[in-house]
């Protein structure tokens, strides 16, 4: 399938590859701070917080702090701020 019947049409002018060698789906997730802040000039690293769901204390926050602890030897935030989500009207 294209581009835009994944991502919308707002991408369909846009170059985009699907990436199919992925190592594993949470080192990857884990490495986007380098992807995102090192390569666009208005971010900085480290970025200034992490705001994710709780689920994500054993995913993407532990995971970005591995990888970063084992590059660079620092966090890649500053801070974390993280949530519980409520889904539905009987959700505890």
């Amino acid at each position: 399938s294209s581009s835009s019947a994944i991502l919308g049409y707002i991408f369909f002018l846009l170059p985009f590859r699907k990436e199919n060698d992925i190592l594993d789906v949470w080192f990857d997730s884990g490495s986007s701070h380098r992807a995102v802040l090192e390569t666009r000039p208005e971010l900085s690293w480290p970025a200034d917080m992490y705001l994710e769901g709780s689920d994500q204390h054993r995913g993407w926050f532990n995971s970005s702090l591995m990888v970063s602890m084992a590059t660079r030897d620092r966090a890649p935030y500053r801070s974390v701020l993280t949530h519980w989500s409520k889904v539905g009207h009987h959700a505890r």
